[in-house]
């Protein structure tokens, strides 16, 4: 009987009907294994079995484990064929004795066999070498050449090529190659968790394609719990119509490996069926886990040093632009017979873009400047740098206020990008008249105090630099008697929080200024910079604080 379904076998595997043949296939070798056992119960030493050489080379030598160096030899001995669909294994005890090796040794590789299909157990006991389609043996044979099934090999192979590659796309080609080339899977797709994104995303072949997903997708939640490989028809319920669905029904993903840092879910790695058409052993489900643990920690590892480079450049970028910040300011101000400045600019760890200026023009005439430029760091330093330039040279070059405006906002409208623009007082005092002319671009608008008390706001002025292409400024005209002052601030001076989050405020600021207007500038300088920290103290302050006091001397202080 035995013949004759052999014979059957053999007939059927010249059929051009795959589909067909591999069910009659099936078919017939249950039923041959069905007599096979049959007769084994009834006889013990029944003819129909054939005698199984077992001949196995095994080396202490090899890094290869003993149970592992028998289930390699014996899986090529079946996929060969000198070991047939239908043969019986010795049993585990013979094994055990004839290699000199463990019982638990023999019972580990028959078990591996089990799992990777190539034998199944024996009613009673014993194991019977399983059927495979010319197909299966193929693919199998050529994980063998490979050495795909060398659990060591795969992870040093990994781990190699792992080494110092920081890319988030270069990790995830080599996880790809190595699946695809050691273990035979057909299609692999990554989800990782992006936090500037804010949401998973499923990187396309495209780098500008990203398909994002929503954070809150019941799947996650399941493999962050499970922190084992799933196998998709198991979590398919969990699945809602979407972009995830699609992708994963897209690449026939059958298993899914969990990607979890501490008890944080990081994505997944999914893979398709494997190109034999087995299905994912326990061992090779084991060595996967291996695989992406390991690329786990290369991800993070490459997150970290991206951020550790970012923050060197930001660092070094922040050291720029306050070397910047701080060439821009003068050296020293100047103590006039007829008037005294005094300022201070207090740079916050993000360093924006103020600057305070005095510039002599003639014997007569002094300039006084203070400007916030848009953006922190590097960026506004340079483009502050710029406008002190142009201001320099127009007012030095004898323009009045309201024409070097004009053109400084000509300029910055046509060389800076739309989102660019700078905020500006600048006002002019002939020492001989004793006439002020001032105007703002957009500034916060300068605090006049004068000595019997009087208060006002210096508004003439336009529109910030950069805003408008035709943009006019009004120039404003005022006599300054003695001991009057303007008090010049750039808006990180009001807008200071404290703890509660409250704004320092411009009420404040001008009690504080009333309180010491008497006092000569730089006193009244320091009075406003120690009340504005007393007042920070706890708050989260990103912005400089710049402040610039012009005071005209009294008679007293003139003539002592």
């Amino acid at each position: 009987m035995v013949v004759i379904l052999d014979e059957i076998f053999k007939s059927k595997r010249e059929s051009s009907d795959e589909n067909g043949s591999r069910i009659i296939f099936l078919l017939l070798f249950e039923t041959k294994l069905y007599i096979l056992r049959m007769y084994s119960m009834n006889n013990e030493n029944n003819v129909f079995h054939r005698s199984v050489t077992m001949v196995l080379n095994l080396t202490d030598l090899s890094d290869e484990p003993l149970h592992e160096q028998i289930s390699r030899q014996l899986a090529d001995k079946i996929v060969e064929g000198d070991i047939q669909e239908g043969d019986e294994l010795k049993p585990i005890r013979t094994v055990a004795r004839e290699q000199h090796v463990s019982v638990n040794t023999v019972r580990r590789a028959y078990e591996n066999l089990e799992q990777d299909g190539l034998i199944c157990a024996k009613e009673g006991s014993g194991f019977l070498v399983a059927f495979l389609t010319p197909e299966q043996k193929q693919a199998i044979s050529m994980q063998r050449m490979l050495g795909s099934r060398s659990k060591l090999h795969v992870v040093e192979a990994f781990s190699k090529a792992l080494i110092s590659v920081f890319d988030p796309e270069k990790l995830r080609n080599i996880v790809s190659e190595t699946l695809k080339v050691h273990m035979g899977i057909e299609e692999v797709i990554f989800c990782i968790y992006d936090d500037q994104q804010g949401a998973y995303v499923i990187p396309g072949s495209d780098p500008d394609r990203l398909t994002r997903l929503e954070k809150e997708n019941a799947l996650f939640e399941v493999i962050r719990k499970s922190r084992l490989p799933l196998k998709m028809e198991l979590v398919r319920d969990r699945l809602t119509d979407g972009a995830l669905k699609r992708e994963l029904e897209e690449k026939g993903v059958k298993l899914i490996l969990p990607l979890i840092d501490m008890d944080r879910c990081l994505g997944f790695v999914g893979m398709s069926e494997k190109s034999s058409g087995l299905a994912y052993t326990a061992d090779e489900c084991n060595l996967l886990m291996v695989l992406a643990n390991q690329f786990l920690t290369a991800m993070m590892t490459a997150r970290f040093y991206v951020e550790a480079v970012e923050k060197r450049r930001m660092e070094d970028e922040l050291q720029m632009a306050r070397q910047i910040q701080s060439e821009l300011l003068p050296k020293a101000l100047p103590d006039h017979e007829m008037f005294s400045v005094a300022a201070r600019c207090e740079t916050s760890s993000a360093v924006g873009g103020d600057f305070y200026d005095f510039i002599s023009l003639d014997k007569n005439r002094s300039a006084f400047v203070i400007a916030d430029g848009c953006g922190k760091g590097l960026p506004a330093a340079m483009l502050i740098s710029q406008i002190q330039s142009m201001l320099r040279s127009e007012l030095q070059n004898g323009n009045d206020i309201e024409t070097t405006l004009i053109r400084l906002n000509r300029q910055v409208v046509r060389s800076m990008p739309k989102d660019k623009f700078i905020t500006l007082f600048v006002g002019v005092y002939d020492a001989a008249s004793s006439v002020i002319e001032f105007a703002s671009a957009g500034h916060d608008h300068p605090f006049f105090i004068g000595i019997d008390g009087a208060f006002a706001r210096l508004s003439a002025g336009g529109p910030a630099l950069g805003l408008m292409k035709d943009a006019e400024y009004e120039t404003g005209r005022m006599v300054m008697g003695q001991g009057d002052m303007v008090f010049l601030f750039t808006d990180g001076i009001t807008e200071t929080m404290d703890s509660n989050r409250d704004q320092y405020g411009e009420a404040r600021l001008r009690d504080v200024l009333f309180k010491h207007h008497e006092s000569e500038a730089e006193e009244i300088v320091l009075a406003v910079s120690d009340d504005v920290k007393r007042f920070s103290l706890g708050g989260n302050n990103l912005d400089d604080r710049t402040m610039l006091l012009f005071k005209t001397k009294t008679a007293a202080s003139v003539h002592p």
